[in-house]
């Protein structure tokens, strides 16, 4: 996806995976979007990162705690690693990775600090605007 000359979006259709890199250059930065099955392009991904700066996303749905009065969303719950960087938006490059949880349209800084507890972590840093 790129930016026309009247900030439109201007899509076109890359083989990224048939293309040389010498092409792809050409085209930088892209923003790639693709359903893939979890687990057979992370490594790879990574590894052809390098010192680069990108992210990967994964979108679902957190389960509803209504005790709570916590509800899923499958437009904003997901989860982000932006690699070398430390912002959702991911503007400046970092040495560091960082983790996002997105819980829905607004956030929810105790859902959460809630779901960061049950993997054993805590939320770190202030709350980001995400996707």
């Amino acid at each position: 996806m790129r930016t026309g000359p009247a900030g439109e979006y201007v899509w076109f259709d890359l083989d990224v995976t048939a293309t040389d890199d010498a092409t792809l250059e050409q085209h930088l930065p892209l923003d790639l979007m693709g359903d893939v099955p979890r687990g057979s392009v992370e490594e790879r991904f990574v590894s052809a990162l390098g010192q680069g700066m990108a992210a990967i996303d994964w979108h679902g749905m957190w389960p509803d705690e209504p005790e709570a009065d916590h509800y899923g969303s499958a437009k904003y719950d997901g989860v982000q690693v932006v690699f070398h960087g430390d912002n959702a938006q991911w503007d400046r490059w970092t040495d560091h990775h960082t983790v996002f949880v997105h819980v829905g349209k607004f956030g929810d800084l105790p859902r959460a600090q809630k779901l960061a507890a049950h993997i054993g972590s805590k939320v770190l840093g202030e709350p980001q605007i995400g996707w």
